[in-house]
């Protein structure tokens, strides 16, 4: 089946997934349910991806873990593992210390400045794809929820650049 290619409003999309489609995925990634549903199970990237898994909902497990690469090759500046960001944000918003919060954000340098913007995208998207609100990861990244917002929007589109360029790269000739 060939690949479709196109440029709308709304940005570039494959199969018919678009930035909306991909967004609603990231947003939602922790709910595999509605993973397997998405149309991102078009994707080859994701159906070789999907070999690999077993136990059932094996489209939304590849899809999560491909949506995590992706995220992964925003930056090539080392991370700090998301797994206790998250925890660090749970603990401050259940008013359980805040110290492990403040030693993640003084280890990454938050206010990260605009020659790490990568790393901010980065963060970003991830903390989404945990289930973190905006107004929360701005709040652990120390700026606007708009720069947030700006941060999500073109992680998107990059991360919908790396899906098409691998899809084009599993494409048989």
């Amino acid at each position: 089946m060939p690949m479709k290619y196109a440029t709308s409003a709304l940005g570039s999309n494959i199969n018919g997934i678009d930035l909306f489609e991909l967004g609603h995925a990231l947003s939602h990634c922790w709910d595999l349910p509605m993973l397997q549903k998405s149309r991102l199970t078009q994707l080859h990237v994701v159906a070789e991806r999907a070999l690999e898994e077993n136990h059932g909902l094996e489209f939304a497990k590849a899809i999560r873990k491909e949506l995590i690469s992706c995220a992964e090759q925003l930056t090539q500046r080392p991370r700090h593992p998301i797994e206790e960001i998250v925890t660090a944000i749970e603990k401050e918003k259940f008013h359980l210390g805040s110290q492990d919060l403040v030693r993640i954000q003084r280890m990454i340098g938050i206010r990260l400045p605009r020659n790490k913007i990568d790393l901010a995208r980065y963060y970003t998207i991830r903390l989404v794809m945990e289930g973190i609100d905006q107004q929360t990861i701005a709040e652990f990244l120390d700026v606007d929820q708009r720069t947030v917002a700006n941060y999500i929007s073109q992680a998107k589109e990059r991360i919908l650049l790396i899906l098409e360029s691998k899809s084009m790269a599993m494409q048989p000739a």
